[in-house]
């Protein structure tokens, strides 16, 4: 038993019979025990891309909620990126984002590199994902997607978090829309999250949400009030499954509600944790 296979067991993706019978499965159709378990439906694929996910920190994107660009998508030829199974996102200052089946393919993230002039940020996105875009570009393509060549280190990344002071712990409704010309979402409306804390000094605040926004995007926050205040990410980390943690730090202009707030609010939050 592998030190993956290990952690869906203790972490109850799968059961220990269904462990067996996969094992059995994939023995008899020579295939990989993840391929197994996602046709006798223990698991879906997206499932499994959400553990690999968890135990690398590196976020897994639905790249169905972007819009892709086009200039991007005309970097490399259309069998370069089946071949690969990747697809690039959005590009923020030098940072080119991209969507892959397997994020630590070193080799080929020096490659894209190299001929970008740019500097990669890889993110996880199922093979099905990513074939579905390029047939939405390119065209439809008959194409087999065999996981059994993925390899995943179970080592996990490290990412910034930005604490700049003391969080007050909320569990406060609101709405986020980006604002930022390098990234634009299928929908226009604004999306539902939940503001988790906010820091005392009021300059940012902890938002749980279930799509990924990279590092300086602007996104505007609407409050119960219906005040709007915009930010930027600072960080976006894996969660429990499907959802994100943005780390949202505002302008310095933009700080005298969060302040009021946090004024008129305070005493309630301290209450409901038990501090008072």
């Amino acid at each position: 038993m592998t030190k993956l296979e290990k952690k869906l067991l203790e972490k109850n993706w799968i059961t220990g019979l269904q462990f067996l019978k996969a094992k059995e499965e994939a023995q008899k159709l020579k295939k990989s025990f993840y391929a197994a378990i996602i046709k006798l439906g223990y698991l879906t694929e997206e499932d499994i891309f959400t553990f690999f996910s968890q135990e690398t920190r590196i976020p897994l994107v639905n790249i169905s909620e972007y819009k892709l660009n086009p200039e991007l998508l005309r970097l490399f030829p259309e069998e370069f990126y089946r071949e690969n199974l990747f697809v690039p996102l959005f590009k923020i200052e030098n940072n080119l984002y991209l969507g892959m089946m397997n994020p630590l393919n070193t080799e080929l993230i020096e490659r894209v590199e190299k001929e970008t002039n740019s500097t990669v940020i890889p993110l996880f996105s199922s093979p099905s994902a990513i074939l579905k875009a390029l047939d939405n570009f390119f065209g439809p393509k008959d194409y087999y997607v065999d996981l059994e060549d993925l390899t995943i280190s179970s080592s996990r990344l490290s990412f910034p978090f930005y604490r700049d002071s003391e969080r007050v712990k909320v569990n406060l409704p609101v709405e986020i829309k980006p604002v930022d010309k390098n990234i634009e979402l299928v929908t226009s409306s604004y999306i539902p999250a939940t503001c988790v804390d906010i820091s005392e000094n009021a300059e940012a605040i902890g938002v749980r949400i279930f799509i990924y926004f990279p590092s300086k995007i602007r996104l505007l926050i609407k409050f119960p009030s219906q005040e709007e205040i915009e930010g930027e990410v600072v960080h976006c980390t894996v969660k429990e499954k499907g959802y994100y943690l943005l780390g949202i730090k505002f302008f310095e202009k933009q700080k005298e509600f969060l302040e009021k707030f946090l004024k008129e609010k305070n005493l309630t939050f301290l209450k409901e944790d038990g501090m008072l």
